[in-house]
């Protein structure tokens, strides 16, 4: 062999022992992008890079329809005007929001997004001066919405409400960027707890950690291992809570009785296993089931096969209760 035709052979081998080496490197790496938004953290990890400034401009738009923080966000701006039939077009973010908020709170009566002022009179946004003052009228979270098409529908909402998209708004922006990532196999999404779980890390199951109440440091109680496309959704009190007149106040306002709720249950995690899961929906049902209470929330998830898991305060020890979907995804 002569040196031309030995040093092509050398460059060649050389040439498939690089490829081979990178293809082994990305097997073994992730890529893990993480910043702050809507009072949170989130991040991504996955087994392909991600471009971050378009992962951000995800995660801002859905902050400029969805936030109660900004007064001129878009469900804001129709806050203001109240007892009044909004015809929403070219909006398909804000009326898939409006439409599954719809879903479930005709379905389960312990949700409701129409009580954002009372939210915010007890210290969890900010109070605008458009906002109603009375709290205990009949028609005190009243909305009503119709969807036209995938971009186009009409809202209603009554003089004594104030909508508020944070129960599912964090659920919403995992499914966004569930759908910028289409062409992704393996990663997680989280954000603020809201999650969407996809394939494999690095060959392995992902283990996701459930927040054990009793500490305020990250420690799990439980953990979640999975290879499969799961959305994971988690409503509790524990942590989002103030102290007002000496009385404990939670984030989540109970609809039929207009009161931050009270019970024993301490966390509820949701997970949805469809083909294509909706966090959304997950994260929706999760704070629905918060505010129902445990044993409500335990049948009415067994009765339509819902994954729930449940921690639940029994004099002072930490319950883990499962329902028969849960049992059934073996996780």
């Amino acid at each position: 062999m002569d040196r031309y035709s030995f040093s092509k052979l050398i460059a060649l081998i050389a040439g498939i022992l690089c490829i081979t080496l990178a293809v082994q490197h990305n097997k073994s790496s992730s890529y893990f992008i993480t910043d702050n938004i809507y009072g949170t953290t989130w991040s991504i990890t996955s087994d392909k890079y991600i471009n971050k400034s378009e992962i951000k401009d995800i995660l801002n738009k859905v902050d400029l329809i969805a936030s109660n923080y900004k007064e001129n966000s878009l469900i804001n701006r129709l806050n203001k005007e109240r007892n009044y039939i909004h015809k929403i077009v070219n909006e398909p973010w804000l009326c898939s929001m409006l439409n599954t908020a719809n879903y479930i709170e005709t379905r389960i009566a312990s949700y409701g997004i129409g009580l954002g002022h009372i939210s915010a009179n007890n210290g969890f946004a900010p109070v605008f001066k458009e906002m109603s003052k009375s709290y205990n009228d009949s028609d005190t979270g009243n909305w009503s919405f119709e969807l036209i098409s995938n971009d186009e529908c009409n809202v209603f909402i009554g003089n004594n409400s104030w909508l508020d998209l944070s129960s599912i708004a964090k659920g919403f922006a995992v499914d966004m960027i569930n759908n910028f990532l289409k062409d992704h196999d393996n990663y997680l999404i989280d954000i603020g707890g809201e999650l969407s779980v996809k394939g494999t890390n690095k060959g392995d199951f992902w283990n996701i950690g459930l927040q054990d109440p009793k500490f305020m440091t990250n420690k799990p109680i439980y953990i979640i291992s999975t290879n499969k496309w799961y959305s994971i959704a988690t409503s509790g009190e524990y942590r989002n809570y103030k102290i007002k007149d000496n009385i404990k106040i939670s984030h989540t306002i109970n609809p039929k009785t207009l009161n931050s709720i009270k019970n024993n249950l301490l966390s509820v995690t949701v997970i949805n296993d469809d083909d294509i899961p909706v966090t959304a929906f997950v994260d929706a049902l999760a704070t629905a089931f918060n505010a129902m209470g445990y044993k409500t929330a335990y049948d009415y998830a067994n009765q339509l096969d819902i994954a729930a898991l449940f921690l639940v305060d029994e004099e002072g020890d930490i319950n883990i209760i499962k329902t028969e979907k849960w049992y059934n995804l073996d996780l």
